[in-house]
């Protein structure tokens, strides 16, 4: 039977839109909790959870022993929150060590907080490239830069043979048949000045607008969830119209049936809904809508 390793990857190309949610427990009873969760991914919450190699390992050992979820994938999509500022293309290579690893424990992709340099986002690009494979960027050919090692164990957890995961191992959708998704956080002041080159990188599938860390960059601390200023609602609109150009999806919120019907009719395809909704109904909510069309 063909492995189901990427449902974030399935459900987009359904348009069906896909839900995640988040943790930084990282030990065999979260993975327990996750293996059939509602959500369609889980976001590792590495910039404000802690950095533990050991203890994701764990979790993702538990998933793939857990596995499959009852929807036949080898284990919900995972995707992590890499905790640096993704300024520029030194800071990158001065932490492509975490890239490394946590991609040879199989996880699906990461997000980039405070994304604030078109050449920093595309070195991670590079990063999740294998070095055999190229990416086209301003009219250039540039050499992957992932080694060799990790596709052995990359390849347990996908169930795959290692030749195979290093061809699947690649970034959707500029590679067809590739597994690996990277979004952007535009999140701040700066990253909201460079966001058109931010969102030209290619590779880049999905993007969020930040706006807890929106709104602090420009004097308010308590501005996570709407209503928000004018100017905070503009730089939303920046992006989420730049995205929609760019055919890259855009990351929005939802926390009641209106905003989920409002996003439904914006074609948004990444969604969060509240913590406090630890069942999922809000997404189940929007599913429905789908199955019904």
């Amino acid at each position: 039977m063909k492995n189901k390793i990427n449902k974030i990857i399935d459900t987009l190309n359904n348009e069906i839109p896909v839900f995640y949610t988040q943790t930084e427990r990282f030990n065999k009873k979260e993975a327990k909790k996750h293996i059939n969760t509602w959500a369609d991914y889980i976001r590792l919450n590495l910039e404000h959870g802690p950095l533990d190699f050991k203890g994701i390992m764990e979790y993702m050992y538990e998933l793939k022993r857990c596995g499959p979820t009852k929807d036949g994938y080898i284990y919900p999509g995972i995707i992590c929150e890499l905790p640096f500022r993704v300024c520029s293309k030194e800071i990158v290579d001065s932490n492509a060590w975490m890239i490394n690893q946590l991609l040879a424990l199989g996880v699906h992709g990461f997000l980039l907080c405070h994304a604030e340099s078109a050449e920093g986002v595309f070195r991670v690009a590079q990063y999740m490239t294998y070095a055999f494979k190229k990416i086209r960027y301003k009219n250039k050919n540039y050499d992957g830069l992932r080694g060799h090692g990790g596709q052995k164990s990359g390849s347990f957890y996908w169930n795959l043979k290692e030749l195979d995961y290093m061809n699947q191992a690649s970034l959707w959708p500029i590679f067809p048949n590739g597994k690996l998704l990277l979004g952007v956080k535009i999140e701040n002041k700066v990253s909201h000045k460079h966001y058109k080159k931010v969102l030209s990188v290619p590779g880049v599938s999905f993007a969020e607008w930040g706006p807890g860390d929106t709104g602090m960059s420009l004097g308010y601390p308590q501005k996570h969830d709407p209503p928000y200023p004018t100017k905070m609602k503009k730089l939303q609109d920046n992006v989420r119209n730049f995205c929609e150009k760019k055919k890259i999806h855009f990351l929005n919120a939802a926390y009641n049936k209106k905003e989920m019907d409002e996003n439904i009719k914006s074609k948004v395809m990444f969604m969060r809904i509240a913590d406090s909704d630890t069942k999922g109904l809000l997404a189940k909510y929007c599913r429905k809508k789908f199955k019904n069309k």
